[in-house]
């Protein structure tokens, strides 16, 4: 059976596990980042400056969530919110009791022109709680179709520190390829060299290119960084290696 290492926790990696098994295929969560919320927010961003907010992960509702809690009234009633995804959104209503507008696509182009379509002229600050790295740039797409967007950074992603790496890491001659959902998570694995033989998978452009910076030659990119299009990477990727 072909084995597939996720650079995420067993969490984060269970649906994409079961959709490995459903195709034969072995998923191994190996989260090699670790996120840490950023506790000191100073000053604290004017809600009534932004008229909407766009969450590009379930960690970040989750975390503004606990560092946002005594203005969430404000927040709520100033601004259009936006959400990257089912699970995103599903996090926002449980968070903030919202029900934001889903984009289906987190490709920085892709979601300022669905905000853009659908809103025009009626948005015209926006508000991303992001991590400190991240996997797509927003803001230059949105300031292309005259959307000002100001990252406010509410977590960070570490590496996994080497020694632990080095302990915990898998056999790499069982490993038949590697997803990475994040550049965080490329930087902190290419510290192990003979990772780098391994065919990857990559959940979007900025992940591929962090991939070929660090050494990987035999990459595969995700359409888009949906479940399904994440399979259909992987289960090609398997098939041509």
């Amino acid at each position: 059976m072909q084995k597939v290492l996720i650079t995420r926790d067993a969490a984060k990696a269970a649906f994409l596990i079961d959709l490995l098994a459903q195709h034969g295929v072995t998923g191994i969560p190996f989260p090699v980042t670790e996120i840490r919320a950023i506790p000191q927010l100073h000053p604290l961003p004017n809600f009534s400056d932004f008229n909407g907010i766009v969450f590009t992960s379930a960690t970040a509702v989750k975390i503004s969530g606990d560092l946002f809690a005594s203005v969430k009234t404000e927040m709520t009633a100033s601004m259009k919110w936006f959400a990257v995804g089912e699970k995103t959104a599903s996090a926002i209503d449980k968070c903030f009791g919202k029900s934001p507008e889903i984009i289906g696509s987190i490709g920085g182009e892709e979601l300022a022109k669905q905000i853009f379509e659908k809103f025009g002229n009626s948005i015209s600050l926006i508000l991303w709680p992001c991590a400190n790295e991240v996997a797509f740039n927003i803001k230059e797409s949105l300031h292309f179709v005259g959307i000002e967007c100001i990252p406010w950074v509410v977590y960070e992603t570490n590496a996994m520190p080497e020694e632990d790496l080095r302990k915990q890491c898998p056999n790499f001659s069982q490993i038949d390829a590697i997803f990475f959902a994040a550049p965080s998570a490329v930087y902190s694995l290419s510290r192990l060299e003979s990772a780098k033989a391994i065919p990857g998978i990559a959940i979007g452009g900025l992940t591929n290119q962090a991939m070929g910076k660090c050494g990987w030659r035999n990459i595969t990119q995700a359409d888009t960084p949906t479940e399904s299009a994440i399979l259909e990477a992987i289960l090609s990727c398997l098939q041509h290696n």
